[in-house]
């Protein structure tokens, strides 16, 4: 009887270990072996001490040497992890990626959550399953809007869904890393497909009316306009442009980063621009060259007239203050220009790129190259995103391939 009460007493009593091995003791109150640990501070400056129980003690210790051992590979999260609501995490996590992406990205960031809390926002993170995903992605694709006061109503397009999914899959990611959560749910759903649109160029034609209309415009930014037709570039990457990017002797103009935005006259870019492959320097046209001489005498006056008041960031295409232009009161200014020709796009310097291949390819020009001038990242790439280009060059190709042997029939035989 005494040996039974003192193994019990030895039980209940404190069993400690030594600096940073934690403790056991077993809690009478719940019939369960308790292990602790201090496994750094919290926030507050608290000591952030994580417990561990199992009915058996050898059961304990391994739990708790493996709670050691998660401290030391800096696997322990925050001891609230997974508690909040999604919608919470979701608002958290905006704020931890300011500044670590254009401003376009974050702007799809922020939509995606704005259409993501509504449906699932009110779960908690350690509760949300692959079939919440699942709901949600059903009810953004029944999700319906208007557009403008008299617009009828339209459903989410697919790119729109996928956008939101993405957003919740990366927010998650991040969760994942930090040990909030043992998974990252919506890794296990399939991500929603976008059906691929061809994209519908100008016509030879309309693209020389294009030019006309440029070269005639009064626009201060005619040359901006006129400089996307010749070099195919993406609107970041034009209003990006310094001065120091083109080489008049050499006739080259290098692709070294995209605007992503200003703050107070000060513009924010992306160096590197959008792709590993963004990065180039290819030969521009004579009149793409004449452009850019205008352009730059144009600002020459406009720095002259205003002296100390020209901020001078050694952009090409900037504001008549020397300051970066918006990126949509550009856009807003060249599909005004174009709905004038009477040549509307919705998106105006998308449309001008893909004129840009589309000619290209047309005009004999190898993929590989015109993938290198667009910067693709290869010229696959190229050639299935203008596949109605590429038919038309398999139909010119048939016609050369009949007169040659045509020809060479004819020697042949003589006639």
């Amino acid at each position: 009887m005494m040996a039974a009460t003192e193994a019990m007493a030895g039980k209940r009593k404190l069993r400690k270990r030594a600096d940073g091995e934690g403790s056991i003791r077993y809690s009478e109150t719940k019939g369960l072996w308790i292990g602790r640990l201090m496994v750094g501070y919290r926030l507050d400056g608290k000591p952030d001490i994580r417990e561990v129980s199992a009915k058996a003690q050898g059961e304990c210790r391994k739990k708790l040497d493996a709670l050691k051992a998660k401290a030391a590979g800096g696997m322990i999260g925050d001891v609230k992890a997974g508690r909040e609501t999604v919608a919470a995490y979701l608002d958290w996590w905006l704020t931890s990626i300011e500044g670590t992406m254009d401003a376009s990205s974050l702007r799809r960031h922020h939509d995606g959550v704005k259409r993501i809390k509504p449906l699932i926002g009110r779960h908690k993170l350690s509760d949300l399953r692959p079939e919440h995903v699942v709901t949600m992605l059903a009810a953004l694709r029944g999700t319906t809007y208007t557009r403008g006061a008299k617009g009828t109503a339209r459903t989410l397009s697919p790119r729109t869904v996928r956008y939101a999914f993405v957003t919740l899959r990366k927010a998650l990611d991040t969760g994942l890393r930090n040990g909030s959560f043992p998974r990252n749910v919506a890794r296990v759903i399939e991500a929603p497909t976008v059906p691929k649109v061809e994209v519908i160029a100008h016509s030879p034609e309309d693209m020389g009316r294009v030019v006309d209309v440029f070269e005639a415009s009064t626009d201060r930014l005619a040359a901006l306009y006129t400089l996307a037709v010749y070099a195919g570039c993406r609107r970041g990457e034009l209003l990006g442009l310094k001065w120091q990017d083109i080489n008049f002797d050499a006739g080259t103009l290098t692709v070294h980063r995209t605007l992503r935005g200003s703050k107070d006259g000060v513009p924010n870019f992306r160096e590197g621009g959008k792709t590993a492959r963004s990065v180039r320097t290819f030969k521009l046209s004579t009149d793409a060259l004449a452009a850019l001489q205008v352009q730059r005498d144009r600002q020459s006056f406009e720095r002259q007239s205003l002296g100390d008041a020209y901020t001078d960031h050694g952009l090409v295409f900037a504001t008549p203050l020397g300051t970066p232009l918006d990126r949509d009161n550009v856009t807003k200014r060249l599909k005004r220009v174009l709905e004038a020709a009477g040549i509307p796009s919705a998106r105006p310097f998308h449309t001008l790129r893909h004129d840009n291949a589309t000619l290209s390819l047309l005009a004999g020009v190898n993929a590989k190259t015109t993938a290198d001038r667009l910067g693709h990242h290869s010229p696959a790439f190229t050639l299935e995103r203008y596949t109605h280009a590429v038919r038309q060059l398999d139909d010119d190709a048939a016609d050369r391939l009949q007169a040659a042997l045509t020809q060479v029939r004819r020697k042949a035989s003589g006639s």
